[in-house]
């Protein structure tokens, strides 16, 4: 009954305006008998019903298509995955809420700007080339890519982007689906890093095992050999031709026991003696017994701290780990000079760092950074220049176990190195200690140590 008297109200205005006209003289009535003013009152009203049907039928279309917009843009808005439509010059048509947030924008801002200024500048051909792609084929097209948010944040999305043909008034399109895959690409390398870690760890325990078991055969090889040697000496004559040559058989064996002594640190996690070491006045005493070896064409540059930097450590190896690290520096630089930068400083690990400095834990660590000028280490072979016998001067120029053992040591005092190089701009050796509060206890004792380790080094270089 309502919507019947709402329907009624809407031929009101009509009959006020009937009225003033039939109230007109001029206006004639055509002759019509009783029967046909019924009939016409009839159809007066069997119109007046089926208008006020057809008005309920749009009110209810109209209804439903405010829903169906309202239930599209919702779904458009706060889709999972940011939408956007181009026109042919890439300018920004349209876009929903989700890739506004993506780049922390507001929808407004996006609209009528290029989709170029989103998108990380190095990244711009490979969206050209989308395009290109998806102007050839006319079909569904997918790419990867980085966009820039409005904080200057980058982040990893993919592309799907389809072409709409001109229909009605709307002209040719591009459509196109934006996900952030930056989860996912983070997990892969996580997961790649993990797999690459893994995969040494199986390949130095392997290597450990083997070297070590070959050291000790070859050890007690070199043990009869050596003997044999002592008690054939005694027996000939010093001024025998044959004595020259069992010195040069003596010599031979005990470099090939110092390889293998080499090849057991190696193979044997030893921590040798831990004392509280001071990382400065170690790092002084060995540049001082390096300095034979130092061209002049070789700048030393030293950063030091003036506080204390205390590791616990044995000084021993540690002076074989600098030593190790500058030799390796010199030769780099052989030749053509350049400066070699020692470093020392403190830096407290957080979290985030731990992706740089595997096998470390949160804290406060001693950092020792060992760079050059020289001609650095190419991309290819850098992930090998830890693994034992690798060397890229020649067998005859070292046993490329230096950074092997290097590497071991440094994971045997609950620390790490890794290595940072480009070709022809130098390499930094960065090696990660663990600090402690203690004051490091009186060195003399191992000075004399110390001092005859070099004087063996320096005749081997040599």
């Amino acid at each position: 009954m309502e919507q019947n008297r709402t329907g009624h109200g809407k031929f009101n205005p009509l009959e006020s305006e009937a009225e003033p006209l039939m109230m007109n003289p001029g206006f004639l009535i055509p002759p019509v008998g009783l029967s046909d003013s019924l009939k016409l009152i009839q159809d007066l009203q069997a119109c007046k019903i089926e208008l006020e049907r057809q008005n309920k039928e749009l009110h209810r279309s109209q209804q439903e298509l405010m829903k169906s917009k309202i239930c599209y843009t919702e779904l458009y808005d706060t889709a999972p995955v940011g939408y956007f439509t181009l026109d042919l010059q890439g300018t920004i048509l349209n876009a929903n809420l989700t890739l506004a947030g993506m780049l922390l924008m507001e929808r407004s801002s996006l609209l009528n700007h290029q989709i170029m200024d989103y998108i990380f500048f190095e990244d711009h051909e490979i969206y050209y080339r989308h395009l290109k792609n998806l102007d050839a084929s006319k079909s569904r097209q997918i790419c990867e890519l980085r966009m820039q948010k409005k904080d200057g944040a980058i982040f990893e999305v993919q592309l799907e982007t389809i072409f709409i043909a001109a229909r009605c008034k709307a002209s040719e399109q591009y459509r196109t689906v934006v996900i952030d895959i930056s989860a996912r690409k983070r997990a892969e390398r996580d997961k790649e890093k993990l797999q690459t870690k893994l995969h040494q760890v199986l390949k130095k325990k392997s290597m450990e095992t083997v070297t070590g078991g070959i050291a000790h055969n070859f050890n007690n090889i070199l043990q009869i050999i050596l003997g044999n040697v002592h008690l054939i000496s005694e027996e000939v004559p010093k001024l025998s031709p044959a004595h020259v040559n069992l010195k040069r058989i003596k010599f031979a064996a005990l470099k090939a026991a110092d390889v293998v002594n080499q090849l057991i640190d190696f193979s044997h996690r030893n921590n040798g003696d831990l004392r509280p070491m001071e990382v400065v006045s170690s790092i002084k005493d060995a540049l001082e017994h390096l300095r034979p070896l130092i061209p002049p064409i070789i700048d030393i540059i030293r950063h030091f701290p003036d506080k204390k930097v205390i590791v616990l450590a044995d000084r021993i190896q540690m002076d074989r780990i600098l030593t190790n690290l500058c030799t390796n520096a010199l030769q780099a630089m052989a030749g053509t000079g350049g400066q070699l930068e020692i470093r020392v400083e403190t830096k407290h690990l957080i979290p985030t760092d731990i992706d740089n400095f595997s096998d470390l834990t949160s804290g406060e660590y001693a950092k020792i950074t060992v760079r050059d000028t020289g001609s650095g280490i190419h991309p290819e072979i850098i992930s090998q220049i830890f693994d034992p016998y690798f060397t890229t001067r020649g067998f005859e120029n070292g046993s490329g176990m230096g950074l092997a053992i290097v590497h071991s040591i440094a994971k045997n005092h609950n620390g790490n190195i890794m290595v940072e190089s480009q070709p022809g701009k130098g390499t930094a050796f960065i090696l990660m200690l663990p600090l402690i509060a203690e004051n490091p206890e009186d060195e003399t004792q191992l000075k004399d140590k110390i001092s005859s380790e070099y004087e063996t080094f320096f005749s081997e270089s040599r």
